[in-house]
């Protein structure tokens, strides 16, 4: 794996301001300009074409969804590739850019068993905890549209350690999102009991910054949402 520089770091912060808008709201579809952005949202069209049939599992979402390429990668290795799953996280994304994707071209010809979606804590900064819910809720509904025989496992944000407002914020979209649970089709895991001290303090050996999670982190989030997970793709 190759360290990403902190010259880089900004370079992707850079364009990730002039590629999305706090206008935009949460539940409409807009794309981002930045070209590594593009290079994965063709490289997931491309995976759809060549692999869709061998495609069981598909998770969603920013960077830490895609973490799971590189920090939680050996559990990635072991527990979920052998069952057919993708990773289609790219960092940076919020609803809008998810939404975006599916609706063009990331899901064509597939028929996964299952999606797990985490999305919504980039767009924290740019929406209220009712119009992020929407967004989430958007996205799901565009799920079961286009993968009308695909399950979703929805999580729950996982805490940050961004101060009290934030968590306050973080704890009352996922108490929004819990109302997409439907038994069936839909099902939430709000997974941040066993990621915090408190409400405002985050186990430091789950993260390496304020929300990106460690190795250890990834094992205890595959440890929590193995058993839900395991029922959903019979």
């Amino acid at each position: 794996m190759t360290k990403i520089s902190f010259k880089t770091n900004i370079f992707y912060c850079i364009m990730l301001m002039f590629s999305t808008t706090a206008a935009q709201k949460p539940w409409e579809a807009v794309p981002r300009t930045d070209a590594p952005w593009l290079t994965f949202h063709q490289a997931y069209v491309q995976q759809a074409a060549q692999a869709g049939a061998n495609i069981k599992v598909m998770f969603y979402g920013d960077s830490i969804i895609q973490r799971w390429g590189i920090e939680g990668l050996q559990i990635w290795l072991a527990k979920y590739l052998p069952r057919g799953s993708v990773d289609n996280g790219i960092e940076g994304d919020i609803t809008q850019n998810v939404l975006w994707r599916i609706r063009n071209g990331e899901l064509t010809g597939l028929n996964p068993k299952l999606v797990v979606l985490m999305i919504g804590t980039n767009n924290i900064n740019q929406a209220t905890p009712d119009e992020i819910a929407v967004g989430v809720q958007t996205i799901c509904q565009e799920f079961r549209q286009r993968l009308p025989n695909t399950r979703i496992l929805l999580l729950g944000l996982t805490p940050r350690s961004d101060g009290t407002a934030v968590s306050d914020i973080i704890a009352l979209i996922n108490s929004k999102l819990i109302n997409l649970d439907n038994g069936y089709w839909i099902r939430f895991l709000n997974m941040i009991s066993s990621f915090e001290i408190s409400h405002t303090q985050v186990k430091p050996e789950l993260y390496i910054d304020s929300h990106h999670l460690t190795e250890a982190g990834y094992q205890t989030w595959y440890t929590i949402m193995e058993p839900l997970f395991a029922e959903m793709i019979q």
